[in-house]
């Protein structure tokens, strides 16, 4: 449910009656292009990063859609990357990364840090 109102009456109740989908995409953030970061309790996940501002939160996982240039960016990846992240790619893709990195095939369902990814 998203309501728009002027007053704040209520505010409480509707909080309190906020779907678990709703409260999910409070954890998904628009980062510009295709690039977003999800929230996910203790892990932060980077869809298709692109032109990353410096100091952004590190990333848990990275997940990369395909090749082009404004998807797999291995300058904002490396931005991004601590010591334990895990990206996860095409296998074409994956063969050009560095460190842990994860190659699937289209369909192919893994579990990255307790966290399915398809």
């Amino acid at each position: 449910m998203i309501t728009l109102c002027g007053g704040t009456a209520g505010l409480a109740d509707r909080a309190h009656s906020e779907s678990k989908e709703e409260q999910m995409i409070k954890n998904i953030h628009w980062l510009g292009h295709a690039s977003f970061r999800i929230d996910a309790g203790d892990k932060t996940i980077y869809i298709d990063p692109y032109k990353i501002a410096p100091g952004s939160l590190k990333g848990d996982i990275i997940l990369v859609t395909h090749d082009h240039f404004d998807h797999n960016s291995p300058e904002d990846i490396s931005k991004l990357r601590k010591d334990s992240t895990v990206i996860v790619a095409p296998l074409q893709v994956a063969a050009k990364l560095e460190g842990n990195v994860q190659g699937v095939e289209p369909g192919q369902s893994i579990a990255v840090e307790g966290i399915a990814v398809e």
